[in-house]
């Protein structure tokens, strides 16, 4: 009885890390921390701009799936803005 309770606990605790896991990749992956980008391309990047796009550098190809997103980041002046940052677009 014991045994079973064990896994039956370790089984749980394994739940609840992955929905936490998952909770924090979906959330890291949120167009909204683009906001201290949104005049980077007319003013420059500045560090906190810089910092979420690195962050977000692993989401580019989910968050290239949305239209507004993808044409912002496909001008000249955005691509830019990402080479002084030091960031990378992945293919897709």
């Amino acid at each position: 009885m014991t045994r079973r309770c064990c896994f039956a606990a370790a089984g749980f605790l394994l739940l609840v890390l992955l929905a936490v896991f998952h909770g924090a990749a979906a959330m890291a992956c949120d167009k909204s921390m683009l906001l201290p980008c949104e005049t980077a391309t007319r003013t420059g990047p500045t560090a906190e701009c810089c910092a979420r796009l690195l962050q977000l550098q692993p989401c580019f190809c989910d968050l290239l799936k949305d239209p507004i997103v993808r044409r912002s980041i496909g001008t000249p002046e955005a691509k830019k803005v990402l080479e002084i940052c030091g960031v990378v677009i992945p293919r897709c």
